[in-house]
């Protein structure tokens, strides 16, 4: 189940507002070996960003110097939203390879070794969630060649709407952990991870009632929708009564989380 650290994600959220409204951080880069053959940061960056679209991680690396920073905001899964140098940055650029990231500039204006942007972004993650593209404003510097800083930022309409979808996961995960553990998985237990104590002792009544009736009780999740906080589950239940034959049934249930 996903969780997600509101506070902290929104911290560095307006970290990086404030980066991409002052321009980007001084840095100098000490790099050898010879420059790509782009040169401008525009064309630098997007050369560096098709090769990422075409999969190619390594060629990706190769306008990155070698002490180069990456700030994403939010973070993406795994990470702090902060990456320093080639090697952090290659892992992380294998890890946006392999979730299929891809970047469609909206515009992108250059002022000296500096530009900032739009962009829009689809990803494995945004496209599960149903919210890709996601789109994002950002900035990059680029010295002798080699881009030395890049910061991404969710924009905020994207970002309420990326949040928004997360919150929905996660209300599913838990309903969906609900029968498949505790109903038809036979752990009532769990019940006090997934139930606030004020309606504990309700759901723990009806899950003793149900698995009482029907021993062999299970539930398969047909649809769970969710609206606001509240998840409606379309469920199949199946159980066989004492003394009587396997029976089946479909049930729709409402939980606010």
């Amino acid at each position: 189940m996903i969780r997600t650290n509101l506070q902290r994600v929104m911290m560095l959220f307006l970290l990086a507002l404030l980066l991409s409204a002052h321009g980007a951080m001084p840095a100098q880069a000490q790099e050898d070996g010879e420059s790509p053959n782009p040169v401008g940061v525009e064309a630098v960056f997007r050369a560096a960003t098709d090769a990422l679209n075409a999969g190619d991680a390594e060629g990706n690396m190769a306008f990155y110097a070698q002490d180069a920073v990456s700030v994403a905001l939010p973070p993406p899964p795994g990470s702090t939203g902060v990456t320093v140098g080639y090697d952090a940055m290659l892992e992380a650029t294998k890890e946006f390879v392999a979730r299929n990231l891809h970047t469609e500039f909206l515009d992108f204006h250059a002022n000296g070794d500096s530009a900032t942007f739009t962009a829009l972004l689809t990803e494995d993650v945004f496209t599960d969630l149903g919210v890709a593209p996601i789109e994002f404003s950002g900035t990059t510097t680029v010295q002798n060649g080699k881009i030395i800083l890049e910061t991404w930022v969710m924009r905020p309409e994207s970002f309420a709407r990326f949040m928004a979808a997360v919150a929905a996961a996660e209300n599913k995960a838990l309903v969906q952990r609900l029968y498949d553990e505790v109903y038809t998985g036979g752990a009532p237990d769990v019940l006090g991870e997934l139930v606030a104590p004020d309606a504990l002792a309700e759901y723990e009544a009806s899950v003793t009632e149900m698995q009482a009736a029907f021993p062999d009780l299970a539930v398969t999740v047909d649809h769970l929708l969710v609206e606001g906080d509240q998840v409606v589950a379309v469920l199949s239940f199946t159980g066989t009564p004492a003394g009587g034959e396997p029976i089946t049934w479909s049930q729709v249930d409402i939980h606010r989380l």
